[in-house]
């Protein structure tokens, strides 16, 4: 009966992970969007330290919170350490009902997550061309920051790391003012 072809349609493909077929519903890893099972991309997830997918040979990320394993639709929270999605609540649940705080779930480094707020910075085409000069095309964010109790707004940054395959999160300062400045100084020292 496994042998049927209709029971596994060959269009869903074999999970990336365990290499057995995937079907309906087909959950897909969020670096290179291919076919896995939801238990599967659970497990690969969890596992520590984090291993990297092996069909891009970057670290999935997927799609659902990283705490809860629930999808996070209202907002876009990831942690600053390993970009992984959450929910803020969770990830502020996480680092308060322990002491010390635990560390992050998925690369256990010490948590705080981002929170990208609404962009109104986007608005003002003068400071938008001021940062793409300098930034290029890296990510850029309005953000909360939340580290335990600690919490701020600011404007945060995503560069390349010239001598790893890795990706930092700057912090790039409170105000408009600050960010160019901070760009630069970060830049320059790469």
């Amino acid at each position: 009966m496994a042998s049927d072809p209709f029971l596994f349609p060959p269009e869903f493909g074999e999970c990336v992970f365990c290499e057995q077929p995937c079907t309906i519903p087909v959950l897909c890893t969020g670096c290179c969007d291919q076919p896995c099972h939801l238990g599967c991309s659970i497990n690969w997830k969890r596992n520590h330290p984090p291993l990297p997918c092996p069909v891009c040979r970057q670290y999935p990320s997927i799609r659902e919170c990283l705490f809860c394993l629930q999808p996070n639709n209202i907002q876009y929270t990831f942690t600053r350490c390993c970009q992984q999605t959450c929910h803020e609540q969770c990830g502020y649940t996480w680092t308060q009902d322990h002491y010390p705080p635990r560390p992050c779930l998925y690369c256990r480094q010490p948590l705080s997550t981002l929170t990208v707020d609404h962009q109104p910075w986007r608005k003002d085409p003068h400071f938008v061309e001021q940062v793409k000069e300098p930034w290029k095309d890296n990510p850029f964010w309005y953000c909360t920051y939340r580290k335990g109790k600690d919490t701020f707004q600011g404007f945060f940054g995503e560069l390349k790391d010239p001598n790893e395959t890795t990706r930092t999160i700057h912090f790039l300062g409170y105000t408009q003012s600050e960010v160019i400045p901070h760009m630069k100084n970060i830049l320059s020292s790469q």
